[in-house]
């Protein structure tokens, strides 16, 4: 259960986003979900969001760009990086910018919840 955790979701695949929404918001989540990273930003300045969601390949600015365009924000739980990439250098460098957790596609959406739980340390 996530009673009123604002999530904010990034992934340019509008299948996923709308499934990994719809599981949050099962869990009593308050979800919002955009498309690229400049949504993000956007969004994500008048919505607040205690977790972000967000994905590495992105249209326009990627997730890491994203991320450092937001770390400004209180994001209380921190942030979540997805990656359909196989290789070890997005998570090295999303763990380097301060990300918490890196989870590869395909993934349980399960995987998310103890990322929750716990809110990040500066």
């Amino acid at each position: 259960m996530l009673p009123g955790i604002k999530v904010l979701i990034v992934e340019d695949e509008p299948e996923l986003a709308k499934c990994l929404a719809a599981y949050l918001r099962r869990g009593e989540a308050q979800v919002k979900a955009v498309h690229s990273g400049e949504a993000a930003v956007a969004v994500a300045r008048e919505f607040l969001p205690d977790v972000l969601i967000l994905d590495y390949r992105l249209p326009g600015i990627n997730g890491l760009e994203t991320f450092a365009k937001l770390r400004d924000l209180p994001i209380r739980h921190g942030c979540i990086m997805i990656t359909g990439d196989s290789s070890e250098d997005i998570p090295r460098a999303a763990r380097a910018a301060g990300i918490r957790r890196v989870l590869k596609k395909p993934f349980l959406f399960s995987e998310l919840e103890g990322t929750f739980i716990t809110p990040r340390t500066r």
